[in-house]
């Protein structure tokens, strides 16, 4: 989090992560004055972990039978050729700096892969948010994809 790339990056605060509000309070709802429907404010939801700490779901991308690090060549190495044409709505989140994500993503792809599956200390992936799926996507609506929310919480978007 604080390397020059972290902060070129990322926007991230330390409740990105951690859950609370006051810092004197110990839960919500204590006083008066405290958010109500937060949990202790040390906690961390590891569904939190997972959007940077997951495994890469390559199953459920068209096209890419292993790893990005087996089949990186294949696309060379460009997440964003695939990505640029059909999923146009990413990293619109309020911790991440989306245009110099963009940037990087576009010159290394382990920029994205960094985020996507490179530092994963889970073996699951995160069931990322899917956009609707557009007239121009191949197929109809994939299982994988039909219980999967459309939009982020509001704790994270813009």
């Amino acid at each position: 989090m604080v390397t020059s790339t972290a902060k070129r990056l990322m926007k991230f605060k330390c409740n990105t992560c951690h859950q609370g509000h006051d810092p004197k309070d110990e839960a919500s709802g204590t006083t008066d004055t405290t958010q109500k429907d937060l949990v202790l404010r040390k906690a961390v939801n590891p569904d939190i972990c997972l959007m940077c700490h997951g495994k890469f779901d390559y199953k459920v991308m068209a096209g890419l039978t292993g790893d990005w690090p087996e089949v990186a060549d294949t696309f060379n190495g460009d997440c964003v050729t695939c990505h640029k044409e059909f999923r146009t709505k990413r990293h619109k989140l309020n911790f991440l700096n989306e245009q110099e994500i963009e940037k990087a993503g576009e010159k290394d792809s382990n920029t994205c892969y960094g985020c996507h599956g490179g530092r994963a200390w889970y073996a699951i992936a995160y069931p990322y948010v899917r956009r609707p799926w557009l007239k121009r996507m191949p197929g109809a609506l994939p299982e994988w994809a039909k219980d999967r929310p459309t939009e982020y919480t509001k704790r994270f978007t813009k």
